[in-house]
This record gives C-alpha cells, sequence and structure tokens, in this order.
C-alpha cells in the first residue's frame, strides 16, 4: 500500500462488549489492517484521555461497535459526533440490534445479528478494505444500509486540523478558522476550475471518483481571484467546563477522571481511608486494598430507584480472598447487598444500618463464576418484592423480599478484602437500566 492508503482505523465500543472488540481487533491485525485499540495501544503511564483523543484526531477510519451500551455511552456518542464532523470514513458494526444514531443511519455496515463472528469478520474485512483503498469516502450502500435512500455527498474542502475534542475555541481561534476555511474555498474554486483539464491518475493507482479528464492539459488558464467579503463574529472568550453526565439509566465506562464525579464519597463500614485507593484509571474504577477486613462501597449520585438492573463487568486483578458487590435501595435505614466471592461463592443479604445486621436472604454456590485472575459480568435485578441474581448471565439466584421494607433508594457497587492481601479489583462498565 502508497502512504496515502494506510490509513488507521480507530475501533470506539463500550466496556460492555470489550472482549468482542478485543477479538475484533486482533483478527483484523492479523490480516494487516492498521487498527487502533485503546486496551492494546496506550502505553502504560500514559493518559487515558490524551491517547484516545490522539488516535480519534489521527485516524482515517472510525469503526464503531453498535449495541445498545455504546449508544447510551456519552463517551462513544462523543467519538461518533467527531468523527462524522471531521470527514473520517465511517464503518459500523452493528453487534447487537439497538436504535442506531441518525447520523449513522447513511453509512454502509456491517450486520454481526445474523452471522457467525467469522462470517461477519469477512464482511468487515471486504469493507474496510474498500474504505482503505478507497480514494474518496464511498457512498454506494453493499451489504445494506441503515436507511433506504443513499445520496452522493458534495465534494468537501479538505478540512483544517482538527482541534481537541470537546475543548471550546477561544474568539481569535474563531478567526484563525473562519480565515483559514475561505482561503480553502478560494484554493478550492481555483483546483475545481483546472481538475477539468487535469492530468490522468497513472494506471497503477485507483483514480479519483468523478475526475473525468483523460488527456494533459496543453495550457494552464490563470483564473482570476474571486474577491470574497468575509464577516466574523466574535464569540465571548469564556471557556465551557465540561459537566459530568448524570442521568437515572446509564451506562459509566469510567473512561475519564470526571467519572468519579458522578458518585458519592466512598463509605466504609470497616476499616480505614488510608487503606484504600480508589480511582478511575485506564478506563476502569480500581479499587487497592491494602489491609484485611477493609469493606469499601461507592453509591450513584442524585438517583434513586425502585425497580432497577444494574449489570456490572468487573476484573479480579489479584490472587486473593476477596468479594465484589452490588446494591439496589441504599438509604438510611439499609440496602440490599449480592455479594459474589472470588472462591465460586455468592450470597444475597439485606442490611439494616440501624442495627448494623446483616441477613441472609439466600446462598450458595455457581460453577459460572470464573475464579481467581478473570473477569466476570455481574447482574442483579431488585423488582416488586424479588431479587435475582445472574453470574456471567447465567442465573444463580432469586430471593424474597417480604420480611423487608426497603422500598427506594440508590444503587452502588462495593469490593471488600478478607484474610489475604492486596485486594485489586477494577470495574470496567456499570449500567443502571430499567429491569
Amino acid at each position: 500500500m502508497t502512504a496515502e492508503k494506510q490509513r488507521r482505523a480507530f475501533i470506539s465500543y463500550s466496556r460492555i462488549n470489550k472482549e468482542f472488540a478485543t477479538k475484533l481487533t486482533k483478527e483484523l491485525r492479523s490480516a494487516g489492517y492498521p487498527v487502533w485499540f485503546d486496551q492494546l495501544d496506550i502505553p502504560t503511564g500514559s493518559r487515558w484521555d490524551d491517547e484516545v483523543e490522539k488516535a480519534l484526531r489521527e485516524c482515517s477510519i472510525f469503526l464503531i461497535i453498535l449495541t445498545p451500551a455504546s449508544i447510551a455511552s456519552e463517551n462513544v456518542k462523543d467519538e461518533i459526533g467527531y468523527a462524522i464532523d471531521h470527514g473520517k470514513r465511517i464503518l459500523p458494526i452493528l453487534l447487537e440490534n439497538c436504535d442506531v444514531p441518525l447520523r449513522l443511519r447513511r453509512f454502509q455496515y456491517v450486520d454481526f445479528t445474523n452471522k457467525n463472528f467469522q462470517q461477519g469478520l469477512e464482511g468487515a474485512k471486504e469493507l474496510l478494505r474498500d474504505l482503505v483503498e478507497e480514494a474518496s469516502i464511498p457512498v454506494a450502500v453493499k451489504e445494506g444500509g441503515f436507511s433506504v435512500e443513499t445520496k452522493p455527498e458534495p465534494a468537501k474542502v479538505k478540512p483544517a486540523p482538527a482541534a481537541p475534542i470537546q475543548k471550546k475555541p477561544t474568539s481569535m481561534g474563531l478567526v484563525i478558522g473562519v480565515v483559514a476555511v475561505v482561503a480553502l474555498v478560494i484554493a478550492g474554486i481555483g483546483y475545481s476550475a483546472l481538475s477539468s483539464q487535469a492530468t490522468a491518475t497513472p494506471a497503477t493507482e485507483a483514480p479519483l471518483i468523478g475526475n473525468l479528464a483523460t488527456e494533459a492539459p496543453t495550457e494552464i488558464v490563470n483564473l482570476p481571484t474571486p474577491t470574497v467579503t468575509v464577516v466574523v463574529e466574535i464569540e465571548s472568550t469564556a471557556t465551557a467546563v465540561p459537566i459530568p453526565t448524570l442521568s437515572p439509566y446509564h451506562v459509566e465506562d469510567f473512561d475519564s477522571d470526571a467519572a468519579l464525579s458522578n458518585w458519592d464519597a466512598p463509605l466504609l463500614t470497616s476499616g480505614t481511608e488510608d487503606k484504600l485507593n480508589l480511582k478511575a484509571t485506564g478506563g476502569n474504577l480500581a479499587f487497592e486494598i491494602t489491609a484485611p477486613q477493609v469493606y469499601a462501597y461507592l453509591t450513584y449520585k442524585g438517583f434513586e430507584y425502585t425497580d432497577v438492573r444494574i449489570d456490572a463487568v468487573a476484573v479480579n486483578l489479584g490472587v486473593n480472598t476477596n468479594n465484589i458487590s452490588l446494591l439496589c435501595r441504599y438509604s438510611e435505614r439499609g440496602w440490599y447487598e449480592f455479594n459474589v466471592y472470588n472462591d465460586g461463592r455468592y450470597d444475597i443479604l439485606a442490611y439494616t444500618k440501624l442495627s448494623n445486621f446483616y441477613d441472609t436472604l439466600a446462598s450458595g454456590g455457581s460453577n459460572a463464576i470464573k475464579t481467581g485472575q478473570a473477569t466476570n459480568k455481574y447482574t442483579v435485578i431488585c423488582e416488586k418484592n424479588t431479587l435475582t441474581l445472574l453470574i456471567n448471565d447465567e442465573k444463580a439466584r432469586t430471593a424474597s423480599t417480604a420480611q423487608y421494607s426497603f422500598e427506594q433508594g440508590k444503587i452502588g457497587v462495593s469490593v471488600s478484602s478478607g484474610g489475604q492481601t492486596p485486594v485489586s479489583v477494577q470495574f470496567q462498565s456499570v449500567t443502571i437500566s430499567k429491569p
């Protein structure tokens, strides 16, 4: 491939679909496609947000894995908007049926919902190859489009270098940007006139779409420079401060330091704060515990729920005794707690805060729990008078809450240490939804 055709693809996805995204990345790389994937390409010690922003800015192809979780992610929405606004070639991968964002519906896509992985992979490679080799952004739909009608896009002026994501330009930046665009428009007018007599594209390279020239021009025509009047409106120089997204039904990917501001300060029912290190790092929420018998709780800020579903993907990085917990109907009176232990056990509890008493509503063991250093998906459903626990999408137990009256409260997550330390657990995502 020529340097022009070495277009790198940026993969955007929800943490819930991390396993699929990793597998897809490795398969595409093994086939020779340059693919950037945060989990494999961000060096240790680098600032996660800066590296993602740089990769998105420098990529030519934006590959988005579409699922209900990804389209609900504010970070993914930002990436989609940036990619489209900056003229990236778009490759949607429909992994799960969902309400596809309007701005993506006109793009050719690969449908994994009605194929096995290998069939979908072949479709992805074919479409990615087209995007890598195209001289301009493709329009025609080959496999399928999200909408019935597709229209050719008008010729686009090459954009100025992209500004960093989510940063509002100052007034001076706006003036410079407008002037730069005007200059490019002027250059584009001259180029458009000249292209009608342009030299034929060499046989070794694909011709540019829309280039109808077949012979070299006999002379160059100097066109008069058009007069352009520019009216610039100066905006306020105030810089907008990003406000963390906070909504009752939410996918928390922990993709930035600001994500922790969506959560209340940690509560310790046992142990001391100096033995807990809690931080958002590498797109994960990390609990690091350095002492035994530390019980740390984190609750989602601002909203209370009666019936709710919580899905959490967490990885145990230490070889130790620990348990990961999800909470519902958390209040000053108490809460319901779902514990999954690193050794394969689980229990469902009701905690009464006034008496500091845990009542075991159900307990047992499950072969669905991946013990040791492994990643697990935990799902809890708090609904009416029942509590249901699923582990890696396999139902473990349903318990009754008839003897308690915790009717409403917050949701939360917890990590606790037993007798062995240090404990190292990272939540890759937490999804709050209706049951």
